[in-house]
């Protein structure tokens, strides 16, 4: 969903926002991740929304809490605003 926003914004504006590279940080558990999500974590995580946990994980097969839901967003938005 976050990416397909960045998406749009980009579009809008006539600006890129996110690198659009697909190399993807490395995780522990980045086999787990589903090929139709592979290109979009990818670039989520290059441009530094996605972190991952502690322990070097990213948990693609696990729900979301509603503080990472709100942090994601937030970084999302400082993206914005800092490229906008």
């Amino acid at each position: 969903m976050l990416y397909r926003t960045f998406d749009y914004i980009e579009q809008t504006i006539g600006q890129k926002l996110i690198l659009r590279s697909l190399k993807m940080v490395s995780f522990a558990d980045k086999d787990d991740i589903s090929s139709w999500a592979i290109e979009a974590l990818g670039i989520l995580s290059n441009a530094d929304l996605f972190r991952g946990t502690a322990e070097g994980m990213l948990d693609p097969k696990g729900v979301i809490s509603i503080e990472q839901a709100i942090v994601l967003s937030y970084r999302g938005i400082l993206l914005v605003q800092n490229r906008a």
